[in-house]
């Protein structure tokens, strides 16, 4: 299934993955070049999920999820 930016549900599990990975740190906007510090490409991560669709969001969310993943991410 691809990604759909106007489905909630989609929304929802990329705006956690933000909330997870910078919980210090308020999104600005949906699309925003905020979105680069924690490693997608551009302003809009939805492009990033191109080719992996929701289950390429779905694993990144999974990941995220786990303290090791913040861990990781913080070091990084």
């Amino acid at each position: 299934m691809p990604y759909d930016s106007h489905n909630q549900h989609h929304e929802e599990l990329l705006m956690n993955i933000w909330m997870r990975l910078r919980p210090d740190r308020k999104l600005e906007a949906r699309k925003t070049a905020q979105w680069v510090v924690i490693g997608f490409q551009g302003k809009d991560p939805a492009t990033d999920f191109r080719g992996a669709g929701f289950l390429g969001l779905f694993n990144l969310y999974s990941w995220v999820s786990k303290s090791e993943a913040r861990n990781a991410f913080s070091i990084a």
